[in-house]
């Protein structure tokens, strides 16, 4: 792939990046709390591109077609025959978290824009290392014990409420992190 491509990927990254995390309620104000999910459900890419709000699940959502437009999807040698892929890691109490990878140049690179502390594009040798690092983080960022991940492809459908999203991740994602028991301190 060409450097235009990547500017365009570090430009993509960089705009979603000043969004804010959160979501509009039915009366369109911006809800930015992390407990309250009772209207919550998965934004359309046009609702979200005009709030420049949304969870995870909808920055993640509108990346995957961004990438696919770009023709990411289906490359031979890359993330197990796919170029792109979404990622779901959840906790114990059903803390969770999406995200996006990409294969470019034989390396794997985590493009991370909605969980605002780790915003930014990282590089890594292979699709293992990255999902051990992004446990780890979220392991660490909850001190949970049992963390599992699934890879997903799927698109779950707008306007689904998060345990719906829950279910269809875990139907249609394949399980690539084993429960893990965090050491005693």
């Amino acid at each position: 792939m060409n450097n235009n491509i990547c500017e365009e990927i570090k430009k993509l990254n960089n705009t979603l990046n000043q969004f804010e995390w959160g979501y509009p309620d039915e009366n369109g104000k911006n809800v930015v709390e992390t407990d309250n999910f009772e209207n919550y459900q998965l934004l359309s890419n046009n609702k979200f591109l005009k709030n420049k709000i949304g969870t995870c699940w909808d920055y993640t959502n509108y990346e995957i077609i961004w990438f696919m437009k770009h023709g990411f999807i289906h490359t031979k040698n890359a993330l197990r025959n796919e170029m792109v892929c979404c990622y779901y890691v959840e906790s114990e109490d059903e803390s969770n978290h999406t995200w996006l990878a990409y294969m470019l140049n034989d390396f794997v690179y985590l493009f991370e824009s909605s969980w605002k502390s780790y915003v930014g594009i990282k590089k890594f040798i292979n699709e293992f290392e990255m999902i051990n690092y992004y446990a780890n983080l979220f392991r660490q960022y909850g001190n949970y014990k049992i963390i599992n991940v699934w890879k997903y492809m799927r698109f779950p459908c707008i306007n689904m409420d998060p345990w719906d999203f829950m279910q269809n991740i875990k139907q249609y994602g394949k399980h690539v992190y084993p429960k893990l028991n965090k050491k005693s301190s």
